[in-house]
């Protein structure tokens, strides 16, 4: 048997759009999402990651299990980072709303919100106002799809990312 998560490299392509190289990564949330998240960011050697989550001793866990170096806060602090993920459903259509500060963020830093429904999610309409780079959820999706498909038909659909396939998933 072989598995194979595509999830992180959804997240990785995701990122790649904009060429980062985060020295200080907040992530909020400790499920599934969380750690593709933090596969990635253990595959680029970032130097320090905020786990952000409601359960501290299991963000603390996961931190511990992916051997990265950081520290948890709770759900809710302001994160000091040069990158912000949200991988929890919060925000999503149905669930509370992500209330967190981004004031303490890097004057340059990127905000990529996992959630997809809404695919303007207030986190987004925050990081743009503030100037930040803003990433939707919809765009890892289509990376991820992209990749399964690879992996399931050995070929990849070309271009993964367009404005007709975003505008064909969006109507």
């Amino acid at each position: 048997l072989l598995g194979t998560n595509t999830d992180w490299t959804g997240l990785n392509l995701a990122l790649d759009t904009f060429r980062l190289d985060p020295q200080r990564v907040a992530i909020v949330g400790a499920g599934g999402a969380a750690r593709a998240a933090l596969a990635d960011m253990r595959l680029q050697k970032v130097p320090h990651v905020i786990l952000i989550n409601r359960s501290e001793a299991k963000a603390q866990a996961l931190l511990d299990r992916f051997e990265l170096a950081g520290e948890v806060r709770p759900l809710g602090a302001t994160p000091d980072a040069d990158l912000l993920i949200n991988a929890s459903a919060l925000g999503m259509t149905g669930y509370p709303p992500l209330e967190i500060g981004l004031d303490a963020l890097t004057a340059d830093a990127t905000v990529l919100d996992m959630v997809y429904r809404p695919l303007e999610t207030p986190l987004l309409v925050a990081a743009r106002r503030r100037g930040l780079n803003a990433i939707d959820g919809l765009t890892m999706l289509i990376n991820q799809a992209s990749m399964a498909f690879t992996h399931f038909f050995k070929i990849a659909p070309e271009p993964a990312e367009s404005p007709e396939l975003r505008e064909l998933l969006t109507s």
